[in-house]
């Protein structure tokens, strides 16, 4: 079975890279299972990205504490986007096992990956459809225009 577009739907790359694009509205059970495909699948380095999950209220802190906390055990490399993530990435830092970079938003965090993946590389891509994730998907896409249907949204390129 193939998932919807932007639900953990593995996509083909820049630089021979994979994405596990998760960068529809996503919860915490889908982030978490992300997270679990990750560890699982085979890679060179693993790379998660964690943007804001809204809509959290009270348990927001703690969820992203624990997204932080399993993003840290196992991804290489944590990159968090927003606010929110800040606090996933505090958490990720910690386990002392992942390079954690924070950005405030994302065009800055997908400008910085583009130049970052590499061949080989499982980057997952996760967060609320207000932070639009997508976006990091797409800048990543071994061809963007081709494939740019299996985005949870429509870009413009």
């Amino acid at each position: 079975l193939l998932p919807p577009p932007g639900h953990s739907r593995l996509l083909a790359g820049k630089e021979g890279s994979r994405l596990l694009d998760g960068s529809a509205d996503t919860c915490p059970e889908e982030a978490f299972a992300g997270l679990d495909a990750l560890r699982e699948l085979p890679a060179r380095r693993r790379i998660a990205v964690l943007g804001d999950i809204t809509g959290l209220s009270a348990q927001s802190r703690s969820i992203h504490r624990e997204l932080g906390h399993r993003a840290g055990l196992v991804a290489d490399m944590v990159i968090v986007v927003g606010d929110a993530a800040a606090q996933a990435g505090a958490e990720a830092l910690s386990q002392q096992k992942a390079d954690v970079h924070h950005f405030k938003i994302r065009r800055e965090a997908s400008k910085w990956l583009a130049d970052y993946v590499h061949a080989d590389d499982l980057v997952f891509i996760t967060g609320s459809s207000s932070m639009k994730m997508e976006n990091i998907t797409a800048r990543l896409l071994a061809e963007p225009v081709k494939d740019a249907h299996h985005l949870a949204r429509p870009i413009k390129f």
